[in-house]
């Protein structure tokens, strides 16, 4: 269960500390003291440098963290998210002695249990981009730091990210080696290394051969795991995307990290949320534009089709619509009866772009792959140099390559694991011969997902039992005195592979 501070609500808090946390600090009070308010996270608030606390701010508060140009406390300056609208609250260090608002303290954030992971924004309203904070992060066995000191971040009023990602932190320090500071740290998140979760289910990724043989059957790459809830929950992917957190079309979500997002690589990843299971294509991955001097803009064009129950599916996310900031014209559209999505992305070099698909449920599947979707033929299905490859993800961090290819497509669908019957379908061949006076049984399944499940197989007039032991089973019995002993699947009754063992006479 995700406990989740958002703006305006407290959700119910769990007994154990959850595996991602988000703190908006929306439910303070200006000026008040923050310590152990989010114990139930794991989190902890100090002082790094003496006794105190932090304290909370909100944006046009009377001055307690800065003052802007017109004389008004701006200690946030309304960060925008999907699920909060504009997070006006956050911490900063105490008023300092005479009522000084500049005296830098610095600030320290403790983790109890350690977490994988943290990303907090820091607002810094400085004119002259001198007064640039530096994290430092702890980590333990034995405990060591790191240091993050962002060089070219956004300044002047803008919300700067800072995110680091390890194992396992135990505390984070914010710093300065200024004697004055003018700063405020908004929406931080937290997020740990999930408990092991049984998994219901897992996804069959094929793909065709070539453009239009058609042959996914032949070519099954493997199975992937989704994002289950737990340890991944949210209140919506909208919120997991984060998409306009900043003002801007990049998306810093929370899963950027665990999907492992590459730049110029395009991601398919499912995950859970409140929308039911979500189908998710990332274009790209997010970062600091001008920093590394690698960015490469990109464009896509995808097409992805649906089979089974389609009427509850959702286009739940649409990062870029109609040419946002950071993108360029992006669009999206689903056929009247939902069999058929396209979308058209094109993305700035430091940006994400990408689109989700909501309701998938029951016996869904889908083929996804870059086409022609706009019909003129000015533009190619992905731009060679903004899309150099593409993988499935899993979260059990073995993501699936897929060839790179206009119009070969890709077929997602979901198998069950446990408790679910074996099918015909999920038979791949079954094989009978007879030598020595015995007749020898061979199944093969298209899977291993039903290791450990019981079928049943008739020898002559004999039928066996057996179990299944990853994706095979076997079963011998004497031939008799017939030449010929045909050999039938009972459970599942599948006549399509009777066989008959030669047997000599």
């Amino acid at each position: 269960m995700l406990v989740l501070v958002g703006a305006g609500a407290t959700c119910p808090i769990a007994a154990q500390i959850p595996e991602y946390a988000r703190i908006n600090f929306q439910e303070l009070t200006e000026g008040d003291s923050i310590t152990d308010q989010y114990a139930a996270f794991g989190v902890y608030f100090s002082l790094a440098d003496g006794p105190g606390a932090p304290i909370a701010v909100a944006e046009g508060s009377p001055a307690v963290a800065f003052t802007g140009p017109d004389g008004d406390d701006t200690p946030i300056k309304g960060l925008m998210t999907c699920e909060e609208g504009v997070v006006d609250h956050g911490l900063t260090d105490p008023v300092g002695d005479g009522g000084d608002v500049f005296a830098f303290r610095p600030i320290r954030i403790t983790f109890d249990p350690p977490a994988r992971g943290f990303r907090f924004w820091v607002h810094i309203p400085d004119e002259d981009g001198h007064e640039l904070p530096q994290v430092r992060a702890y980590y333990s066995d034995p405990e060591q730091s790191v240091q993050s000191h962002k060089d070219c971040t956004g300044r002047n009023g803008k919300f700067t990210q800072w995110a680091d990602d390890h194992e396992p932190f135990t505390r984070v320090e914010l710093t300065s080696s200024r004697g004055s500071l003018g700063f405020s740290l908004g929406a931080l998140s937290v997020f740990r290394d999930p408990q092991p979760q049984p998994v219901e289910f897992f996804i069959q990724v094929a793909q065709e051969s070539a453009p239009g043989a058609d042959d996914f059957d032949a070519n099954v790459l493997g199975l992937v795991r989704p994002w289950r809830s737990p340890p991944l929950t949210a209140p919506s992917v909208c919120h997991l995307y984060s998409y306009g957190s900043g003002g801007n079309a990049v998306s810093y979500g929370e899963f950027q990290e665990m999907l492992d997002l590459q730049k110029t690589r395009t991601t398919l990843a499912f995950l859970d949320a409140r929308e039911g299971l979500t189908a998710l294509v990332v274009h790209n991955r997010a970062g600091q534009c001008g920093c590394s001097g690698e960015a490469v803009d990109g464009t896509a064009q995808m097409r992805l089709t649906f089979a089974g129950d389609t009427q509850g599916l959702e286009n739940t996310i649409q990062d870029g619509p109609h040419g946002q900031e950071g993108d360029i014209g992006d669009q999206y559209f689903f056929a009247e009866d939902r069999r058929e999505f396209t979308a058209q992305n094109g993305w700035e070099g430091c940006n994400t772009d990408g689109f989700g698909i909501s309701g998938l449920a029951g016996d869904w599947g889908v083929t996804a792959a870059f086409t022609d979707v706009d019909g003129d033929g000015s533009s190619p299905p992905f731009d060679p140099a903004g899309v150099t490859s593409w993988v499935v993800a899993s979260s059990d961090g073995l993501p699936l390559e897929l060839a790179l290819e206009a119009d070969r497509r890709v077929r997602l669908s979901s198998v069950c694991v446990g408790g679910c019957e074996v099918g015909c379908a999920d038979v791949a061949s079954l094989k009978a011969r007879c030598k020595s006076g015995e007749v020898k049984v061979k199944l093969r399944l298209v899977n291993a997902l039903f290791d450990g499940q019981r079928v049943r197989i008739r020898i002559g007039e004999t039928e066996h039992v057996t179990r299944i032991r990853g994706d095979r089973a076997k079963v011998r019995s004497d031939s008799g005195d017939s030449g010929q002993v045909p050999v039938s699947l009972v459970e599942p009754d599948c006549p399509a592979f009777d066989r008959t063992a030669r047997c000599r006479e």
